[in-house]
Formats: C-alpha cells, structure tokens, sequence
C-alpha cells in the first residue's frame, strides 16, 4: 500500500491540525499585490518592511504574507500548483457587499458560479493566483 494511504488503526489517534494559520505569496508586483489583497480581504498590515508584509483580517497573526522578490520569472499556468484560494463570508450580503466594493474599484470576477449550497465569484490578483470570495 501507498504510504498516502489510509492510516493503520493505532494512527487514527493522531491529531489533525485545528485551522489553516496562513500562505505566503511571493511577487515581483510587491506594492500592487498589498493594495489588491488588503482591499479584497479587508486585512489590515500586522507587520511590514520592504522584504515582507504579514496582512491579518481576524485575531490571527497573519493570514496571508506577501514577499518582494525581484528575481522572479512570470508564472506558468502549465505547471501543477495551487488552482485557486477560497475565503467564506458570513453571509451572501457580506459576499455582495464585497462585490460591490471591488467593483467600484474595478475589480471584477472573471466567473461566478451557483455550487447550489452556495455563490462564489472568482477573481485574479495581480500576478494570476485565483482567489475564491
């Protein structure tokens, strides 16, 4: 058997984590990607210099890090990697009312969609990653 399968009895003891704590983006779009995702989330900056800004919307330390680095190449949507982000609001008129800030701004989603038990919009940020609101 794989060692990705299924645990063996005495492993189902073992814990899951409690909550997903944060990501981290790395950009040569430093500034842009600050401004889009501290707008898109609400967050507020916990810590910051010209390497790292560590952005929070909840009792967290951080939830989402963005790092500068120049050197990077521009992204390959050939390459396997992370499809998309997604973020729950409390509720479809806070979903809405967010929609409706961003748009005002310019921000739009590329694709909505009705899952049936809820409504997502998907959007871009600056440098491609999809993010589901």
């Amino acid at each position: 058997m794989s060692p990705f399968g299924t645990p063996s009895q005495g492993e189902q003891a073992v814990k899951s984590p409690i909550k997903f704590a944060h990501v981290v983006l790395k950009t040569t779009r430093y500034s842009e990607m600050l401004e889009w995702w501290q707008l898109v989330l609400s967050a507020s900056v916990r810590h910051g210099n010209d390497f790292i800004t560590f952005l929070s919307y909840d009792d967290e330390h951080h939830r989402l890090a963005i790092v500068r680095l120049p050197h990077l190449k521009e992204r390959d949507d050939s390459l396997s990697g992370v499809e998309h982000f997604a973020f729950t609001f409390a509720s479809l008129a806070d979903l809405f009312g967010k929609y409706q800030q961003l748009k005002a701004r310019g921000i739009t989603p590329y694709w909505t969609i009705n899952h049936g038990m809820n409504f997502s919009a998907y959007y871009r940020d600056p440098d491609g990653n999809q993010v589901e609101l």
